[in-house]
């Protein structure tokens, strides 16, 4: 009987092992599913942000390609301007750029050390400094606001990504993107990619689930038999 009880036991005791090691399994499947999750959303929305870039003004929308986007509640006309816009600003930065490093170094020969050089100058002398100082002054201002107006409108442009990726990749948006948009073919290998490396992270995952299932069981039907046999061997003695 004893032997039964401790057989019994160690039954018990696999059990419990094994349930604890299908409660880790399940974390680390669902902590991997959702890393799997998670690069397959972002892969899609460099795709969808690519694509959106990719609309400069004087590129010609077609007719599918703007119906969806559209549908993602993307003003698709104040975009483009934003793009023409910010294209202008970068130009003018680079122009604004060249034209203060020139004066800076026109500035730098008359007067070597800024305004200390100007204070010990006097006459013709002095008025050049100073007037090369004001246009090279005049000309780091127009470049600083020009890069804050730049700024202003990158900002305005990331925003404008941020709620069309909102919209994007919702179920019903994503849906319609994989049948009439023109990156309906990349963007619907990313969404197969993603599923395929699920199902790669949980069918061994399942496999390994269902064997544990059938060692639990196997466990409990020996437990049971432990049991079972010495409550009939205390029956038997009971006869006359």
């Amino acid at each position: 009987m004893s032997e039964n009880l401790i057989d019994a036991r160690k039954s018990r005791r696999k059990i419990i092992e094994f349930l604890t090691k299908q409660q880790l399994d399940d974390s680390c499947c669902a902590e991997k599913l959702t890393q799997v999750g998670l690069r397959g959303k972002r892969r899609i929305l460099e795709l969808l942000a690519a694509w959106l870039v990719s609309f400069e003004p004087g590129t010609r929308l077609s007719d599918s390609d703007r119906r969806v986007l559209m549908n993602t509640q993307l003003d698709i006309e104040g975009w483009l301007q934003l793009q023409q816009r910010e294209a202008a600003l970068d130009e003018s930065k680079d122009r604004a750029r060249y034209a203060e490093g020139e004066l800076y170094k026109i500035y730098g020969r008359v007067a070597p050390n800024g305004t200390l050089s100007i204070l010990l100058m006097s006459g013709a002398e002095k008025d050049k400094a100073e007037r090369a100082q004001e246009e090279y002054r005049s000309a780091k201002a127009n470049r600083e606001s020009i890069e804050r107006d730049l700024l202003v409108v990158r900002q305005d442009i990331q925003k404008t990504i941020g709620r069309f990726l909102r919209e994007a990749a919702s179920p019903e948006s994503l849906q319609r993107l994989v049948k009439e948009s023109s990156v309906k073919e990349d963007l619907f290998r990313l969404i197969q990619d993603a599923g395929q490396n699920g199902m790669s992270v949980w069918e061994p995952h399942a496999q390994g689930q269902m064997s544990l299932l059938r060692e639990i069981e196997k466990e409990l039907a020996d437990s049971r038999k432990s049991i079972r046999l010495p409550m009939q061997n205390r029956g038997n003695q009971n006869r006359p």
